[in-house]
């Protein structure tokens, strides 16, 4: 079994290999599905610390106002959250920004595309109505 997995790694030319390790990698071309895995819902708070979700999809539930989606690992980090509940966004320049730079009021149903600017400020790119949704 040892010689298999050296004869795999000796095959790999070391640029490559570095790519890999280094998580690096440019021009990756996709032939296939992308899934996106379902985390667990998370309760409305203040902060809801959207980084915690091991998933790209999230259920928040709850009522409270939210002013914060947390602090992401990285800048980039992308989720799609459902919201269960009727609550507001609370618009803030530095930590949640809305198209509009408006408070959202949101319905259960409601559905929100949001990305990780920085490692604290989140943008919601896009923000459906659950009478738009089908």
């Amino acid at each position: 079994m040892k010689s298999l997995v050296l004869f795999v790694f000796l095959a790999i030319s070391t640029s490559a290999f570095a790519q890999v390790v280094n998580d690096t990698a440019v021009n990756l071309n996709f032939s296939g599905r992308l899934n996106h895995a379902k985390g667990a819902a998370i309760l409305s708070n203040p902060t809801v610390d959207l980084n915690s979700v091991a998933g790209n999809l999230v259920h928040i539930t709850g009522t409270t106002t939210v002013t914060s989606f947390g602090t992401a690992s990285q800048a980039g980090i992308k989720r799609t959250v459902i919201f269960d509940g009727a609550l507001v966004l609370s618009y803030n320049a530095s930590t949640l920004v809305f198209p509009g730079s408006a408070n959202v009021n949101t319905l259960a149903g409601d559905v929100a595309e949001v990305v990780a600017d920085t490692t604290t400020k989140w943008i919601v790119t896009s923000y459906v109505r659950r009478a738009s949704v089908p």
